[in-house]
This record gives structure tokens, sequence and C-alpha cells, in this order.
């Protein structure tokens, strides 16, 4: 079995190699002022291991910190949310079924100010509220349809998230993606911030979805990237204006006619279970070259560029563009690869690959 210590000595190892040579490694600012260098450390880890049965988790579909320091985990194979933190141990919030509060297919969580915490589930086609200890508080908004993928905490009545919605009024029935502004208790969308739209026999739906990503943060700023092939962010007022846009340093990266082909038919492969699909797909042209990671509590904006296979590199943006500091952290060879969430209680990497032992690990950034 491994143990936390030794791969808490492994990552602290490459950190001090790190140190040494950083500044060779990080590529130079677009600003004329220093930049930063964010010291990325790991502190805890939860989850299984193998032979380890005490901590399984059958899926992690999302993950984030709360406002207690708590790390809440949506479990769609096992239909509950886990609540982990490093004094308490882990305890599971929520039931399987279709009564009230009870999860169905769940796709997405968050946690707001107060401590309270919302499930987005696509078959009971609402997402739901509950307490910090789990208990159910009622729907926050139903959709009648479509849930959000992801959603962003601005206050404790009012979130940022994506939907898909059908229009059956247009000549042609369109599919609609929009990223909005959702307020408890309304019965539609509060604030359109961006949209995109297809005819619905389209194979674009799936490609371009896969391309935009965003977040949303506390301040009401909204942060999107229409596509990830292309270090470009629009940052949005919580009014639904453009105030800013942000431009990375990275070229666009082509993709072979075989690694297309190949995508192609990975896709074809999967999308016998889609009964919508009718044929089509055609994958971008380029590579995904950055992901959106979130905001962290100063507003930040936190970027990871695909630059390397040995290292996640992270860039960090204020709203106005200005690039405040960069972080790389070394991959460590025994863990799986990560995706890393942040917001303003901290940031979280987890394995979130099923043919893998699920797990999250838990990071503390400093400055260097």
């Amino acid at each position: 079995m491994k143990t936390l210590y030794g791969i808490v000595i492994l990552f602290l190892s490459f950190l001090l190699i790190l140190s040494c040579s950083s500044e060779s490694e990080i590529e130079p600012g677009v600003t004329e002022n220093p930049i930063q260098q964010y010291q990325i450390t790991l502190a805890d880890s939860f989850g299984t291991e193998i032979g380890d049965s005490i901590h399984m988790i059958g899926s992690i579909n999302d993950f984030c910190y709360s406002q207690d320091g708590s790390i809440l985990i949506l479990d769609c194979a096992a239909q509950v949310v886990r609540d982990f933190s490093s004094s308490n141990g882990s305890v599971t919030h929520c039931n399987s079924g279709e009564g009230p509060g009870e999860l169905l297919y769940p796709l997405s969580l968050c946690a707001l100010e107060n401590g309270h915490f919302l499930v987005a589930d696509e078959m009971k086609q609402e997402i739901m509220e509950y307490s910090a200890a789990g208990d159910y508080l009622g729907s926050f908004y139903f959709s009648g349809g479509y849930v959000p993928y992801s959603m962003y905490p601005v206050d404790a009545e009012y979130i940022q998230a994506d939907l898909i919605t059908f229009d059956m009024d247009c000549e042609i029935p369109q599919y609609v993606y929009t990223i909005c502004g959702i307020r408890s208790g309304d019965t539609e969308i509060s604030q359109d911030y961006y949209s995109l739209s297809w005819d619905w026999t389209s194979a674009d739906f799936y490609r371009d979805i896969e391309l935009l990503e965003f977040a949303g943060s506390s301040s009401g700023l909204l942060f999107l990237v229409p596509d990830v092939t292309d270090y470009t962010v629009k940052v949005f007022s919580m009014d639904g204006e453009i105030i800013s846009e942000i431009e990375g340093s990275m070229e666009r990266i082509r993709k072979s006619e075989e690694q297309i082909q190949t995508e192609i038919e990975e896709f074809e492969e999967w999308a016998q279970q889609d009964q919508a699909y009718m044929g089509g797909y055609k994958p971008s042209d380029y590579e995904v070259i950055i992901s959106v990671t979130g905001v962290d509590s100063n507003g930040y904006l936190w970027i990871e560029r695909h630059v390397s296979a040995d290292s996640y590199n992270f860039d960090v943006w204020d709203y106005s563009g200005e690039l405040i500091a960069q972080a790389l952290l070394p991959k460590n060879p025994e863990i799986p690869e990560l995706e890393f969430h942040i917001n303003e209680y901290g940031l979280l990497g987890a394995n979130v690959d099923s043919d893998d032992y699920p797990r999250v690990y838990c990071f503390e950034v400093g400055i260097d």
C-alpha cells in the first residue's frame, strides 16, 4: 500500500529541485512587472488506494472545497455526496431515490458562502439545496429539463452556471447552450452571459461545448474561454458586459490527420449510446492547450497550460489581464493524471479516471 508520507516526500523532493531551476523552466510573463512564482505543495489526500475499501469512492464527478474547509465530492456511481475533512474523516450526504432531495442522476455540485451546498440532478431536472449537515432544504432552481454541468456561487442566492435548452420556436429546432446567472427561487435565468446555438441535427454541438470552459467568482465576475485550443479569455461583469480580455502567449497546435481520424472513431463508438446523435462529428483541428482551473480568494483566475508531460503549469491573472503569478508542479509518476479545481477556499486536484482508484489531493499555495 502506498503511504501518504511517501507521496509527500516525493513531491517535496521534486519541489526542492524545482526551486533551483524554476527561472529557466517558467516562461517569461507578458507584463513588465516581475512575475511572482507560487509554490504548490501537497498537504493531504483522500480516497482509495490498492487494497483499501474503507475510503472507497465510486466516481469523482465534481469536487470542491466548502466554506468550513472540508472537501465535497459528488460520487455519481454511489449516488452520494462525500464530505471529507482532515479532523472529522469522511461522512456521506444524500441518498439514491425519487423522493425530495434524493439523487437519481447528479451532474455537478458547488458550495455556498453560508455553508450550504447545491447538487444539480438531471433526472430531477433541478438544482437542490442542502445544509452543511446534508439536510435537504428545497429546490434552488427547477429547470424543467437539462441542469448545469458546472456551477459557481456568487453568494448564497445567486450562481453562475451553464444550461442546455431546446428552442422549438425556430423554423428548424435549435439546441441552445448558455452561460448564465441563476437566482434562487426564480423560474427563468437571471442573466445571459454567452450563448451558442445549433440546428438540432448538427454534430457541431458536441465539439463546441467540449471546447468552451468558464469560471465564476464571488465578486460576480465571469471568466469565459470560448475555445480551449486558443489562449483567449473574455471577462464579463455580473450584469453581462465584457469588461476586459486576457491574452496568453501560447500558439495553437494543429493535430495530425491520423489523430483527427482516431478521435472521430472514438466518438462514434461512444455516440452509439446517444439516440440524439445523427452522425457527422468532426473534432477541432487543434490541440487543447489550456484548462480553466477556477478563481482564488484574491479574485485571480487560474489557467492551466498544457505544455509539458512532466509538470502541471499554471498562469494566475487578475481580471484586467495582468499576469500576476505562475506556478509549476512536477508530476509524480505514482499519481495518475489530475484535474484541478480552485476556489476561494483552496486548490484541489483529483484523479477522475474511472479506470484508476479515484482520489482527491489537497494542495497549499504559497509565494516562492
